[in-house]
């Protein structure tokens, strides 16, 4: 449970190896393609009123802030800054110290050297003497490591060159950590503590870049010489307090390049927990957790799960420390919707009201942990305790108005429900998750309330683009959705996007689709659903420069196909570019969003009829009946067969060959390409050219092999 040891800088030597439990991997569930966002628009009523899923990192920051990881250098390699040597450094000196000493150790030196008054010349010979020892001592110890059995061929082992000269005027706190350093990895463990601790006994002035080693390292000591299974002896002790010493020493300012405060609390976590202490186990991973270590949540995970199946008696110790029951809580508000849990949901609850149970023996009464405390019992079923909770708990909190919400949906009041729901999206204190997941909940809850503008609105600020695709395209009226597409501004307030692991209307791997944001993807939507009902003006205004120009061309062409005053081949040319136009870019020009073209997908997915789904809801969430009147009137005015911008090229390869003589190749041609397109997926639908072929063009060469094939050659 303690995080991996970092690469430490080569003045470690023992590159501070720090034992970590393992961390079992959350499974993965196998599919045969992508994962989808979830959507809201179909789902039933139980979904808006289970409770909430609680995110553990999400709530672990809450109560122990990690602040930014800072990412430090460890060690070799060039810096640019470092690229601007002067000439008289350039004899290879200066590259070989880079070598040895990470920037951040010869930084610190040289910061030391600077305040003993060391000047420019002198502090160079020393920077290069003390890589030089350093150097050495790496060596040193990679031939411990390497060869410990010694030679095995019969001959003596290869004499190692003698050690450099100490560097003179060096610092004493470098020299003190050093030559501890050097007899840790002699073997010699009671001499490295003696110069340790006679490091941390200088003034606090004079030990201010290796004051947090030295404390780290005598933990280090304390730890080898306590027994195994002794975890109640002095040197246990010892270690506890020369950790917490590093801590506070980092704390108070002194230098800690290494993150050794973190790696700290976390060995004393891992003590605490060999102890049976848990509830000081989880204090030391907050610790550490706090120092921005973000692999201390997998410790606090592991610590919990066996608070969970623990005895009563072990509850009521963790449930009488605040900071351990907060955690405890929170990771039953997180693990209780896991779809990588897998203990029975019987076991889950029966976990979670014996730590209920436990809470009310200690008598929680803590302000600052009712709302979820509320959440908890919300989401054991209790509700008469929930609502107790949220009568303590601060109004105005968004989680508050969150539970608050559910329990008006569970009595249909869904007025009241879209206020909270409102009020905890719009504060800036609600976590970018849980605001991503009221706005789904808002956007379904408006929607049933019949006010299609404000669920679009609250979609759109989810960025739940499934389902305000859905209103954009299948409920609001045209006029509406372009009111609202020119006046709609995303809200400054963050949500959590769904990264790599599911496939978005912002990522098409299979297609060339342009990476999308919600707002252009509207803006796309709605020219797309302008120009299916032929209204190519006001089409232009919304499709990108792109896709505009393109769009023009097709207009341009069709327009042509139509023109009387044109001859009949060019007439047919023009239809026959517009036929290939539509064909090849249809899904950006005139596909639908959602079923039955999916340009959410770049067409490379489908789902099963969402909104046939919706339509058959009942209960409070169910459609209005507005919403069931435009719909069924949209869906008189949508294409209804997969790929539906391919009858539409379909249609003007007809027209084309219309325009063109029997018997013509290139009419037998057009024919053939045309029910190319349609073939595959819908024979019926190609039935038509295939019959034109044999019948206009049957002396063709197309013509006779699909007489001869009767099918398309």
């Amino acid at each position: 449970m303690l995080r991996n040891a970092k690469p430490r800088p080569p003045e470690t030597v023992a590159w501070l190896a720090i034992a970590t439990l393992a961390l079992a991997g959350a499974g993965q569930a196998s599919a045969c393609g992508p994962f989808f966002p979830n959507t809201y628009l179909a789902a039933p009523d139980s979904v808006f009123v289970n409770a909430p899923e609680g995110f553990f990192g999400v709530e672990i920051e809450r109560i122990s802030p990690s602040g930014k990881i800072v990412v430090r250098s460890s060690g070799n390699g060039s810096n640019p800054e470092d690229e601007e040597e002067s000439a008289e450094e350039s004899d290879g000196h200066r590259r070989e110290i880079d070598n040895i000493l990470p920037r951040s150790v010869r930084e610190e030196l040289q910061a030391a050297l600077s305040a003993a008054g060391t000047g420019p010349a002198d502090a160079e010979k020393i920077l290069r003497a003390y890589a030089a020892r350093l150097g050495k001592e790496q060596e040193t110890s990679r031939n411990k490591n390497t060869d410990t059995e010694g030679p095995t061929d019969g001959k003596a082992a290869p004499q190692l060159p003698p050690w450099p000269e100490w560097p003179a005027k060096l610092p004493a706190e470098f020299a003190l950590y050093l030559r501890g350093a050097e007899a840790w990895h002699a073997g010699d463990v009671d001499k490295a503590a003696d110069r340790w601790r006679a490091l941390l006994e200088l003034p606090a002035g004079e030990r201010r870049h290796r004051a947090v080693w030295a404390a780290y390292m005598l933990g280090r000591v304390a730890l080898e010489r306590m027994p195994e299974g002794a975890e109640a002896s002095a040197a246990a002790e010892e270690a506890n307090r020369r950790f917490l010493e590093t801590e506070r020493l980092a704390a108070e300012g002194f230098s800690d390049a290494l993150d050794l405060r973190g790696s700290a609390a976390g060995t004393r976590g891992r003590l605490a927990l060999r102890a049976g202490d848990f509830a000081q186990a989880l204090g030391c991973y907050l610790d550490q957790y706090a120092t921005g270590d973000g692999t201390a949540l997998a410790s606090l995970q592991q610590v919990v799960a066996r608070v969970a199946d623990a005895p009563p008696e072990t509850l009521d110790a963790v449930a009488a420390d605040r900071r351990a029951r907060q955690v405890v809580t929170l990771w039953f508000l997180s693990r209780f919707h896991s779809s990588y849990d897998y203990d029975a949901s019987s076991q889950r609850v029966e976990k979670l009201h014996r730590w209920a149970d436990a809470l009310a023996r200690a008598g929680a009464r803590d302000m600052a942990e009712a709302s979820r405390l509320a959440w908890l019992a919300y989401e054991g079923g209790d509700t008469e305790r929930a609502r107790t909770w949220l009568e303590m708990a601060r109004p105005d909190e968004p989680e508050v108005r969150w539970i608050r919400a559910k329990l008006a949906l569970r009595e249909g009041r869904l007025a009241e429900a879209a206020s909270h729901l409102q009020l905890a999206a719009a504060d800036a204190t609600l976590a970018a998750p849980y605001r991503e997941q009221v706005l789904a909940e808002l956007g379904r809850v408006r929607l049933s309330l019949g006010d299609a503008s404000g669920s679009l609105r609250a979609w759109m600020d989810g960025g739940h683009w499934a389902d305000a695709a859905y209103v954009a395209e299948r409920v609001l009226p045209l006029d509406e959705l372009r009111a609202f597409v020119d006046g709609y501004l995303r809200p400054p307030l963050p949500v959590t996007g769904y990264g790599d692991w599911y496939w978005t209307p912002r990522r098409s791997m299979l297609s060339e689709r342009p990476v999308d944001n919600p707002p252009q993807a509207l803006r796309a939507l709605l020219a797309r659903r302008l120009a299916r009902e032929n209204k190519p003006e006001e089409a232009m205004r919304y499709f990108s420069a792109d896709t505009r120009e393109l769009y023009a061309g097709y207009i341009a062409q069709v327009r042509a196909g139509f023109d009387i005053s044109l001859s009949a081949t060019e007439r047919a040319d023009a239809f026959w570019r517009a036929a290939r136009i539509i064909r090849e870019h249809g899904m950006e020009l005139i596909g639908t969003e959602l079923e039955p073209d999916y340009a959410i997908w770049g067409g490379n997915y489908w789902q099963q009829n969402t909104v046939a789904g919706r339509l058959a809801l009942h209960g409070p969430l169910a459609p209005p009946a507005a919403e069931r009147e435009q719909t069924e009137d949209r869906n008189r005015k949508m294409p209804t067969k997969r790929f539906s911008y391919r009858y539409r090229a379909a249609d003007l390869a007809w027209w084309a060959a219309s325009l063109l003589p029997n018997d013509d190749e290139r009419t037998a041609e057009i024919l053939t390409t045309a029910g190319g397109w349609l073939r595959w997926r819908d024979p019926s639908a190609a039935n038509r050219f295939y019959q034109a072929l044999v019948i206009r063009c049957g002396n063709t060469p197309a013509g006779r092999a699909a007489t001869e094939k009767r099918w398309f050659p």
